[in-house]
């Protein structure tokens, strides 16, 4: 047993990933009606692109939504990137580097 798990510094530095997967994507664009203008061939390769990059970046989340909102109506790309960030996107946590704290 570790007797140093659990104890953090006063200031830890935190580091926060973003993750996103082809299905949580899928599920956003379905829950909003999304990507209601694009064809399959299109889809597929949106979707193969979040495969592709798992832990998007703001401007990954900006492509991927630029995507999408080409692909819907009336839809800004900022309004796509709301949605995403807020249902498709899980984050993990480390503190000072750890995440088994």
């Amino acid at each position: 047993m570790n007797a140093n798990k659990g104890i953090i510094s006063n200031n830890p530095i935190i580091t926060r990933t973003p993750y996103w997967t082809p299905d949580s994507v899928r599920t956003a664009c379905i829950k909003n009606d999304l990507y209601t203008l694009g064809d399959s061939e299109a889809y597929t390769a949106m979707l193969e692109r979040v495969n592709r990059w798992p832990n998007p970046s703001d401007y990954g989340l900006y492509v991927i939504a630029k995507d999408i909102a080409e692909h819907s109506e009336h839809q800004p790309i900022t309004n796509v990137m709301f949605i995403l960030a807020n249902t498709a996107i899980t984050y993990t946590f480390a503190l000072d580097g750890r995440g088994d704290v």
